[in-house]
């Protein structure tokens, strides 16, 4: 039963600083969050869809999730034609 027990503490013990690394790695990490400045600034003022601060959908876009629109989703996530899932042309990625 003491092993039991030593085993629990270290397995919880690592977890939680796991848990705390992630923690202070999503609060400090410059990549993650942070206010646009310079050259970013000005394109997302440019944005036809930006303003006070913050993108609005240029469609109307529902939150709520009922259980008939999940398995709709699902079923169509699972059992739709996926014949036509990869773009046309090459999509170009700019490094950060």
């Amino acid at each position: 039963m003491k092993i039991f027990k030593r085993i629990m503490l270290v397995f919880f013990s690592i977890v939680l600083l796991i848990v705390l690394a992630l923690a202070v790695f999503f609060r400090t990490a410059p990549q993650i969050g942070g206010k646009p400045t310079g050259e970013r600034l000005e394109r997302m003022n440019q944005a036809p869809n930006y303003s006070d601060g913050k993108f609005e959908n240029t469609i109307e876009t529902k939150m709520e999730m009922t259980w008939a629109t999940i398995r709709k989703s699902m079923g169509h996530y699972l059992f739709a034609d996926k014949t036509n899932k990869n773009p046309r042309e090459l999509i170009l990625v700019k490094p950060f």
